[in-house]
């Protein structure tokens, strides 16, 4: 068979066996992010296309996967990676010699890579195992046949352009050069495009990421679907709203401030301005789920910023060179930036919690001065106090509320931040009544926590408070 022919098999299969997956996760607007390429695919054909004789070219990926394995020293990594050895070995004679040996290990290892695939977006969007999908689809008649026809489909798929490889009587291969090329340019275009942008990878890693669910447990619920619950108890406010700034207003970024899938505990969180006059209290959805990218979200309704006639100033607790904000956040209209730096100049009370900066209650002082004078503002306060890890001898009373929730210490210093933060961003609104207020978080609480209590909040949801409007 022509090489043109053999690698046009390989792409196409290697596609067919990501593209469902993929195309799942951009329907159901998924949070989990996956390649349309599949390198499992992708890797088992070529080493079944390597000539059969040549024992060397197969084998010197061995330590190739060892030296990853070691590499990345984790338990779902030395056993990814003996998996990846095993179909090494099995691509070895007698096994490769006999095409009917060969159709059913890309069989197994096709299905085993997109049951596993599947269960990680299952997990990741919804929480819910494959046998929860299992127990949900019985109460259907359709719901078993369709369980069970997606994957066949899905190997059929790939089984009728990966055919002209396994099946015919004269032997497949390509050169060991050609073969190694394929899969070393799959990889660094992977690598290239990743290292431009990180949206949409190129490639797919469906066992090492099963694998990796499955052992270390790293991989965190990112259900984006709210519970009915949740939908009634809290109105949603229109994120493709635009901001008119026709009075001097208060933009607060709080740290970490995500809805929880506990109502009453995001209710809690919300209740600090339960006193104050309160125009919208729901929740956001954000496209992003990082603080940076909150703030770009926030700046974009702040369309004409400069031509508004006020003075525009950010404000951010922590070192301007973080996210390069000093060097960068002009250009969105602030006639002033102030950082930590320019806080401690100013002798403003840091405090050590997740970040070492300023406390968000020396902030709230120093904004309650700004508003003080008769110019007129807008202010953007990205708060610092809440971000993790929450641990660490704390220098605040824990709050009372901890009690009955029944939280841990390190749980319990994340509510008594967000609380402590919330009341007095709730007594700077009412001291300044002729201030709109807009209090939106960023994401809900994630890296140096645990994982239980991150995947107990919904991704990229988060609270919004909108007072003196």
């Amino acid at each position: 068979m022509a090489f043109k022919s053999i690698l046009s098999s390989l792409l196409i299969t290697a596609i067919c066996a990501a593209i469902l997956p993929y195309l799942a996760c951009e329907y159901f607007d998924s949070p989990l992010v996956l390649g349309f390429v599949s390198w499992d695919i992708l890797f088992l054909l070529v080493l079944l296309c390597l000539p059969s004789k040549k024992y060397a070219w197969k084998l010197a990926f061995l330590p190739v996967v060892a030296v990853y394995a070691v590499k990345a020293c984790t338990p779902a990594d030395f056993t990814t990676a003996g998996i990846y050895s095993v179909l090494i070995l099995s691509s070895l004679p007698p096994f490769a010699q006999n095409r009917y040996v060969k159709t059913f290990e890309f069989l197994a290892v096709g299905l085993f890579s997109f049951i596993g695939v599947c269960s990680v977006f299952f997990y990741s969007t919804y929480t819910l195992f494959v046998s929860d999908i299992w127990s949900l689809s019985t109460f259907y008649w359709w719901g078993p046949i369709v369980f069970v026809f997606v994957p066949c489909f899905a190997m059929l798929l790939q089984f009728v352009f990966a055919r002209k490889i396994l099946l015919p009587k004269n032997v497949c291969e390509i050169s060991p050069v050609k073969g190694m090329a394929i899969l070393l340019l799959a990889l660094g275009l992977h690598l290239g495009v990743g290292n431009i942008q990180s949206r949409q990878p190129i490639l797919s890693f469906p066992i090492r990421n099963f694998v990796w669910q499955c052992l270390s447990g790293a991989v965190v619920s990112q259900n984006i679907y709210l519970q009915e619950s949740t939908q009634e108890k809290f109105d949603i406010w229109d994120s493709t709203k635009s901001m008119e700034l026709d009075k001097p207003t208060v933009m607060i970024l709080v740290e970490s401030w995500g809805v929880n899938k506990d109502d009453g505990y995001t209710q809690l969180l919300l209740s600090p301005y339960d006193s104050a006059k309160v125009s919208f209290s729901g929740l956001l959805k954000r496209n992003e789920a990082h603080t940076q990218g909150a703030e770009f979200e926030d700046f974009e309704l702040l369309k004409d910023l400069r031509s508004t006639g006020l003075q525009t100033w950010y404000v951010h607790g922590y070192n301007g060179d973080f996210y390069e904000r000093k060097k960068n956040y002009s250009k969105y209209g602030f006639d002033s930036l102030l950082f930590k730096p320019d806080f401690e100049a100013k002798k403003l009370t840091s405090c050590n919690y997740g970040f070492k900066g300023i406390c968000d209650s020396s902030i709230v002082d120093f904004i309650d001065g700004l508003l003080n004078d008769s110019i007129p503002k807008f202010v953007y306060w990205t708060t610092l106090d809440a971000h993790p890890p929450y641990e660490g001898d704390e220098n605040i009373p824990l709050a009372k509320e901890c009690e009955y929730l029944g939280q841990d210490l390190s749980d319990c210093f994340y509510t008594t931040r967000q609380l402590n933060t919330a009341r007095r961003i709730a007594w700077l609104a009412q001291k300044h009544p002729e201030y709109r207020f807009v209090i939106r978080g960023d994401h809900r609480p994630g890296g140096m926590v645990k994982k239980y209590f991150s995947s107990s909040f919904y991704h990229r949801w988060v609270p919004m408070v909108v007072v003196n409007e």
